[in-house]
């Protein structure tokens, strides 16, 4: 019994941790919608986006972490965001998703200010793709059918798979799109960090969102593997506008636009061949990483 109750005791101490982490979020203040007018966000918008003098500072910062962004980007293009570490880059897609409000300047979606729309809105007209996504332990499926309104047939779900080089996953799940990912269940398919990235990927392409943010979520892949996956990628996404940020250059080299940020600032825009012409920034950072791949191979 003393055993068993210590157990018990364990069991409810833990609980009760879950349960105040759950009471704090509920108690949270809701996000409010700043408009009167809430527009929609859907599958038939162009997907265009634009962002006007945008400066944004951490609470508790001093100096502004975006200064005097202005992007214009339109639909069903390719844009890649690029620049070294703490230039800004993930803080401006947070932006885009409505996950910040307290900034200057503006955001418009299809020419509709972002603050008209609702977060579940927004969410629902983009989707992104994160470099630290979590790991549901749910059935193959149901995961790659998250967010979606009305889910894919398995036969769109294994197609869409094929193209994003995840055949073995399924082969090895003997085309059982009802087994569980992940460890949690003894019948559960075990995935590498790579698979787990791709399953992501997967299912922002079966979302149908006309706008796609991928915030370096290929960064457990080796480079062939990543700009495979970015390639076929933008060929699922064919008809949308695609916005990626990437550390490693040659997988977005063939962007209709390429941004680069510098000390919170668009320092440089244009196309791979424009930029290297312009021996600036851009090029400065693809000569070196273009020397570390060469020194990595002889």
């Amino acid at each position: 019994m003393s055993w068993d109750f210590t157990d018990l005791l364990d069991g409810v101490v833990r609980s009760a941790e879950y349960v105040e982490d759950y009471k704090r979020y509920m108690g949270l203040p809701e996000k409010e919608v700043k408009s009167e007018t809430v527009g929609h966000i859907d599958t038939s918008a162009s997907g265009s986006l634009e962002i006007k003098n945008l400066t944004f500072t951490y609470a508790g910062n001093a100096q502004p972490t975006l200064r005097n962004i202005n992007m214009k980007i339109e639909s069903g293009k390719k844009y890649a965001l690029v620049g070294t570490n703490g230039s800004g880059k993930s803080t401006l897609m947070k932006l885009i998703l409505g996950l910040y409000d307290d900034y200057d300047g503006e955001i418009f979606i299809d020419g509709r200010n972002i603050n008209e729309f609702s977060q579940m809105e927004i969410n629902s007209g983009i989707t992104a793709v994160f470099q630290d996504f979590a790991h549901f332990a749910l059935p193959f499926r149901d995961l790659i059918n998250l967010g979606k309104e009305i889910p894919s047939s398995d036969a769109e779900i294994i197609k869409a798979a094929g193209d994003l080089a995840l055949t073995g996953l399924i082969e090895r799940m003997e085309f059982d799109l009802g087994r569980s990912l992940g460890k949690l269940l003894k019948d559960g398919t075990d995935l590498s960090g790579g698979e787990w990235q791709r399953v992501s990927i997967l299912n922002a392409v079966m979302r149908q969102s006309k706008i796609v943010i991928l915030d370096e979520p290929t960064s457990a892949l080796d480079p062939i593997l990543e700009s495979s996956i970015y390639r076929d990628f933008a060929q699922a996404c064919k008809d949308r506008t695609l916005l990626s940020i990437s550390h490693r250059l040659g997988s977005i080299s063939d962007a209709d636009e390429i941004f680069v940020l510098a000390d919170g600032e668009i320092a440089e825009q244009g196309t791979h061949q424009e930029l290297m012409h312009k021996q600036g920034l851009y090029y400065r950072m693809y000569s070196l990483q273009k020397k570390w791949y060469e020194n990595k191979l002889a």
